[in-house]
């Protein structure tokens, strides 16, 4: 069992974003921590394990976790899960080493805020950061490249498939393409998440997609004909 290690006490300034840390490897979360030194990011605990991670979570409500996709007990995906069943409002940016796509799906379809590979989170971690605060996905480059390329329709299937859309349901799919989560969709666009999970719904039934990941990755690929 690991042990939730309380750090910054002035995490309650006005500006700065606080921070929960969960990685089995000391040297990445010395690492984060050095790094958000000079910037306004507070790390408030950092855990070794899923198990403490979720607690320091509950716990602080961080703006933001950084969270090991492998972790003894429970991974980042395992946390995830549980976050929902709470009233959490975390945004989730996973930690991996592996580039299996297989684990970016499910985490994305959790609707995680940013998925990061750890070879080059320092190069990463402060723009994802912003990002996520934003209500937008960050994803690593070289993931992110499958979400933009791959086998394409063409644009008359697409204008095609398109035209099945209401205006809404449109409107909804290019503010998708901005990487946008459901929260910033609805702000964005003024209507409530609930309107916003109606839409994709719709949308995916229309399109024949099944998943949010399907539907972000229909949307990126296809931005240029919303």
């Amino acid at each position: 069992m690991g042990k939730i290690n309380y750090h910054d006490k002035s995490a309650d300034k006005k500006g700065l974003i606080r921070a929960v840390i969960a990685d089995d490897h000391p040297v990445i979360i010395e690492g984060l921590r050095m790094f958000f030194r000079e910037g306004n990011v507070i790390v408030v605990a950092t855990a070794a394990d899923g198990a403490e991670a979720l607690k320091a979570i509950v716990e602080h409500k961080p703006d933001v976790a950084l969270l090991d996709l492998f972790m003894p007990g429970m991974g980042a995906i395992d946390v995830i899960k549980v976050l929902h069943k709470t009233e959490n409002s975390t945004k989730v940016l996973v930690l991996t080493a592996t580039l299996d796509e297989e684990y970016l799906d499910e985490a994305l379809d959790l609707g995680v805020s940013g998925y990061l590979l750890k070879d080059s989170v320092l190069d990463q971690v402060q723009e994802a950061i912003l990002l996520a605060m934003d209500d937008k996905i960050y994803i690593s480059p070289l993931l992110d490249k499958r979400l933009s390329k791959g086998k394409k329709s063409s644009k008359a299937a697409i204008d095609q498939k398109l035209a099945l859309l209401s205006p809404a349901e449109k409107t909804v799919l290019s503010s998708l393409a901005e990487r946008r989560t459901n929260k910033g969709v609805a702000a964005h666009l003024k209507i409530s998440e609930k309107t916003v999970k109606n839409h994709r719904a719709n949308i995916c039934e229309k399109l024949g997609l099944t998943g949010s990941h399907a539907l972000l990755e229909f949307a990126v690929r296809n931005s240029g004909s919303l």
